[in-house]
């Protein structure tokens, strides 16, 4: 679960140890997300933030598994 712009826990930090746990358990780790954190019709700043913060942990899971390959929800039906 990646959920940026709720407030009461680091989502970036909590999905990674999630994908980490995941890949360390030889499974494909899935970012379940709602659009609502990255779409600004509503609100600008819950966009930027969400992109913001989704942007970071996919680096940052770059970084860790320089060979990891990402899907979206269209390849694996």
């Amino acid at each position: 679960m990646f959920e940026p712009n709720s407030k009461n826990i680091d989502w970036g930090n909590f999905t990674f140890q999630q994908i980490k746990a995941a890949f360390f358990c030889r499974k494909p780790a899935i970012i379940s997300s709602y659009r609502v954190n990255f779409v600004g019709s509503i609100s600008k700043p819950n966009r930027e933030q969400g992109l913001s913060e989704l942007r970071k942990l996919l680096s940052t899971v770059l970084f860790t598994w320089p060979d990891v390959q990402f899907m979206g929800s269209k390849s694996i039906l």
